[in-house]
């Protein structure tokens, strides 16, 4: 984890020497072609992340950068932050740490971006992203099961206590392009949120037992559930 730290730190060291000096700014566009290095986006974690994304993406051309007659000619090039952002760029280490963040931060970046997204709701998405972020963290760094289980257990801590709720579970089970996907998971939690959601927002018996009437005619996609238009919809209009 402290690699990982680590590589944030030296990314943010790179691109705060290059960006802080105009000769070398102009230098590394010339050698990425245009492409800038840091890239912005909603929260701290994701501009962080993206950022990483985009060094390792332009990781040869900005060796060729540093390697380049041009740099040697740069009266600076020899000072000491200089010289730390070179040995930052030519360090495997350096390199390979950011590799390994990419691999557990960028799922979890797509689910920020998801969130962020007006073209559907993500509540009704929210529980399924989670779900597949961490089997993605988990296919990425298949060869290290210790490290994948140290991530979901970080995951888990801040998901129960911070993001997850009944209504998130409830929305995954109700939301029909999810449902009735191959991938969906009707598991004792999702079924303990969509049970406390119907205790809480329905208080009376009978209306609970005719709701759960209901939740079976969808499970089984009875009446205009099961139509062809209808089973088409569920993932092309809103849940």
């Amino acid at each position: 984890m402290h690699d990982m730290k680590s590589a944030i730190d030296q990314c943010q060291e790179v691109t705060k020497f290059i960006y802080n000096h105009a000769y070398v700014l102009s230098l590394m566009r010339k050698f990425t072609k245009g492409v800038e290095l840091i890239r912005p986006a909603q929260t701290r974690f994701a501009t962080n992340v993206l950022t990483v994304q985009s060094v390792v993406k332009q990781r040869t051309p900005l060796r060729q950068m540093f390697a380049s007659e041009e740099w040697a000619a740069y009266p600076h090039a020899h000072k000491r932050n200089a010289s730390l952002v070179v040995d930052i760029i030519f360090n495997n280490v350096f390199w390979e740490s950011c590799v390994k963040l990419l691999k557990v931060c960028v799922p979890l970046v797509k689910v920020l971006r998801l969130a962020d997204s007006e073209d559907r709701p993500f509540i009704g998405y929210f529980y399924d992203a989670m779900d597949k972020a961490k089997e993605a963290i988990r296919d990425n760094l298949k060869e290290k099961k210790k490290l994948y289980m140290t991530i979901w257990k970080i995951i888990d801590k801040r998901w129960t206590g911070q993001l997850h709720q009944p209504l998130h579970a409830a929305a995954y089970y109700l939301n029909p392009a999810i449902r009735f996907s191959p991938t969906f998971k009707k598991d004792r939690e999702v079924m303990h949120g969509l049970l406390d959601c119907i205790n809480v927002l329905v208080e009376d018996s009978t209306e609970q037992d005719a709701v759960h009437n209901e939740l079976d005619l969808y499970d089984s996609c009875f009446r205009n559930m099961g139509l062809p238009a209808a089973v088409r919809a569920r993932t092309t209009m809103r849940p």
